[in-house]
């Protein structure tokens, strides 16, 4: 393998020492043992060169398959793990990253993914403002309180072996890495990634080995509010949001902000000052005021100024003329 280039391709993304050490050492020990791996290669640029990693990456999804079966096939490669599930799953990942490397684009058939495949991406507060992701680490679990028909479902179906990360989704309007022309955007903070690793199925919890070099990183406009999201690769959208959460994939804001779903506001045709139209909803009857003169309907908006708890929600609906 080409070592040293991969060291420095990972540098290049952003890598910390240890993640790039960590990867680099990964890579290299699959490649000692290609041939345990079944591979007819010893080489791993002759086996990428061969069939971009499909063998290899059959042996990985094989020997987790042997393990979810209480299998020690796993001993190959990690003969001394006591995560080896987690182990796995990185090094599928990073294999795919090599595949990178070496050329191929963030598709799924070249990082690896697998259309059956699920990622899952959760939420990490109770009620919204009660941060549980400390304990979530410490513990090595993950779990949701009170959870509603469809979310139990969802995490009784999560398997052993499905990346999980935690996130938190808000709107932003300051201090965005690219040019938003001052419009709040969608965001979505990446918190904690791991890999499930038990499965209760009381449709409350599951156990997770959380990914202890993972540092949170934010994701812009496409994001989901709701505490579980589940994602399978097979499209731009989902493909990309997974390559930058599980395979530390730099998102191409660009190509978001161009995206159909965003170009009006953000794209790089858009307006900087698109127009705004306000639609008043309004009772006339009885109000002659709102009947006839100045301030009638159709010649002057008018808005509250607080809403019934005192917030200042109507600051962009201030009295406008028409």
């Amino acid at each position: 393998m080409k070592y040293d280039e991969f060291r420095g391709w990972l540098r290049a993304r952003g890598g910390k020492p240890n993640s790039v050490n960590t990867r680099s050492t990964a890579i290299r020990k699959i490649e000692t043992e290609m041939a345990a791996l079944g591979s007819s290669y010893t080489d791993l640029d002759a086996a990428y060169d061969n069939d971009q990693f499909a063998q290899l990456r059959q042996a990985l999804d094989d020997m987790r398959l042997d393990l979810r079966n209480g299998g020690t096939r796993y001993r190959v490669l990690f003969p001394n793990s006591n995560d080896p599930i987690n182990r796995i799953a990185n090094s599928r990942a990073w294999l795919g990253q090599y595949g990178q490397f070496r050329g191929a684009s963030n598709r799924p058939e070249h990082l690896g993914l697998l259309a059956d495949e699920r990622y899952w991406f959760v939420g990490g507060s109770f009620g919204g403002t009660d941060d549980q992701v400390p304990r979530f680490l410490a513990d090595g679990i993950w779990e949701i309180r009170t959870p509603n028909a469809h979310d139990a479902a969802a995490v009784r179906s999560m398997k052993i072996g499905d990346r999980i990360a935690i996130k938190a989704a808000f709107v932003q309007r300051h201090n965005l890495p690219f040019d938003n022309r001052d419009r709040r955007v969608s965001v979505m903070r990446v918190k904690a990634r791991g890999v499930v690793t038990a499965n209760p199925r009381d449709g409350e919890r599951v156990s997770v080995s959380w990914d202890e070099e993972f540092e949170p990183k934010d994701w812009y406009f496409y994001t989901y509010r709701p505490t579980v999201w589940e994602l399978h690769p097979g499209n731009d959208l989902a493909d990309r949001l997974i390559a930058f959460a599980f395979f530390d994939e730099p998102q191409d804001v660009t190509w978001f902000r161009n995206h159909k779903s965003w170009s009006d506001l953000f794209g790089d045709s858009a307006s900087p000052t698109a127009q705004r139209f306000w639609i008043e909803k309004t009772i006339v009857a009885g109000r002659p005021d709102r009947e006839a003169g100045e301030n009638s309907i159709g010649r002057a908006l008018w808005s509250p100024q607080r809403s019934k708890d005192g917030k200042n929600i109507y600051n962009r609906a201030t009295l406008s003329s028409i």
